[in-house]
């Protein structure tokens, strides 16, 4: 962006900032407000919507490749390789997070009591609420200090003054832009609700994942968590092998981790009884989860963005983001280890905690293969600094000869 001249260092800092508050992919909604930016909303709409269009195409064909062929030898022996990668992948990513989020005592308590509620199976978004709730209340009483970037005013830019500048002619548009999207957002919904009725399974799907997108801060590996237990424990949309591939997948293509969320629905849509033939019903699922998760991104930048600097100030607000931010780190710790005891064992027992069933592995089921393969791409990753494209190449080439030679 700035070879090109389109923000200036201090408008980029300012704005990755301002999406780092936001719920949803940073790296889209920063490529969107910098097309607000420069040319209004048309080119926002252009530049979001072709940061999506590579990951979306990737993941389709990737979604179909699996569901044709992972039954044959070597193909599996590749998704193999790719998921004993994510135990390690998924540690990098809680450890940079921490590392950028966690500053405080309190915040390691939330993330503690974050990761014990993600057992007890306490829906995400009610985690996400409490603990920025705690996070307003540390702010608001002086105990959580602001520790995001401090921005300037952006001399000459009408777009960028405060709130309280705001006047009521400015009001109109901004609530007028806001309610526009959120209408947009839930429209599908809403249509296949009074098609459909509001019990049927593209209303279930897009709402899921229209809840799922609101509460996406801190990053795509943060609803991972409450992803991952809705599709596989509740929904049983995909099993957990599947989440594992499909995650795995989600890594080496271009575009956000969270397009994920894509191969779930079109593996959803694939085996569910919908009146179409799969693979339309799995095209179909992929359209509609794509614009459930990525259009509110549409909505917090085209309706926030000429607040930016009056939300980037409040410190209660900071506060609050530490409080979930901290929560994310919970719910990533959990992540992680719900991935470890599925790549590391090959069967699990079923025992009662807190009257909730909690999945226990059984050690004679020890799986060494997967733990070798899994130890490689942790040292490829903390250790050798290999980027998480390469790190799942080697472990899917060394499954594969394991396959080949050994299996």
């Amino acid at each position: 962006m700035q070879e090109r001249r389109w923000l200036s260092e201090r408008e980029f800092l300012q704005a990755l900032s301002f999406c780092f508050l936001l719920p949803g992919p940073e790296a889209q909604q920063l490529c969107t407000y910098a097309g607000w930016r420069l040319r209004g909303v048309c080119a926002g709409l252009l530049a979001g919507g072709l940061f999506i269009l590579p990951g979306f195409f990737s993941i389709l064909v990737l979604s179909y490749i699996y569901v044709i062929w992972r039954e044959v030898g070597f193909v599996a022996a590749l998704f193999f390789g790719i998921q004993t990668a994510l135990l390690g992948i998924v540690a990098q990513a809680m450890l940079r997070l921490a590392r950028r989020t966690i500053h405080s005592l309190w915040q390691v308590v939330v993330a503690a009591i974050a990761m014990m509620l993600m057992v007890a199976e306490i829906p995400f978004p009610a985690i996400v609420f409490l603990a920025g709730l705690v996070g307003w209340i540390m702010g608001r009483t002086g105990k959580a200090p602001a520790v995001m970037p401090s921005t300037e005013p952006l001399a000459g830019s009408v777009r960028q003054k405060t709130l309280s500048a705001l006047p009521l002619r400015f009001w109109r548009p901004l609530l007028t832009t806001g309610i526009g999207w959120l209408v947009l957002w839930w429209l599908p919904v809403v249509l296949l609700g009074l098609t459909l009725g509001g019990n049927s399974f593209w209303v279930q799907l897009g709402t899921f994942f229209g809840q799922l997108a609101a509460a996406s801060f801190g990053g795509a590996y943060a609803v991972l968590a409450w992803l991952t237990h809705a599709a596989v424990d509740d929904f049983q949309w995909v099993t957990a092998t599947e989440m594992q591939a499909g995650l795995g997948l989600a890594e080496t293509t271009p575009g956000p981790l969270i397009q994920v969320v894509q191969f779930v629905g079109f593996l959803a849509a694939w085996k569910e009884e919908a009146g179409l033939p799969p693979w339309l019903a799995g095209l179909g699922a992929s359209v509609l989860v794509t614009w459930m998760t990525f259009a509110p991104s549409f909505l917090w930048i085209f309706a926030l963005s000429p607040a930016m600097e009056r939300l980037l100030k409040s410190q209660p607000l900071q506060a609050a983001l530490q409080g979930v931010f901290a929560a994310t780190v919970g719910a990533m710790v959990f992540l992680a280890t719900w991935f470890g005891v599925r790549i590391l064992f090959l069967e699990l027992n079923r025992v009662a905690l807190f009257g909730k069933p909690l999945a226990v592995p059984l050690l004679a089921s020890f799986d060494p293969v997967a733990a070798s393969l899994a130890v490689v791409a942790a040292v490829a990753l903390f250790r050798g600094g290999w980027s998480v494209p390469r790190t799942l190449a080697l472990n899917a080439a060394l499954s594969l000869l394991i396959h080949r030679w050994w299996v």
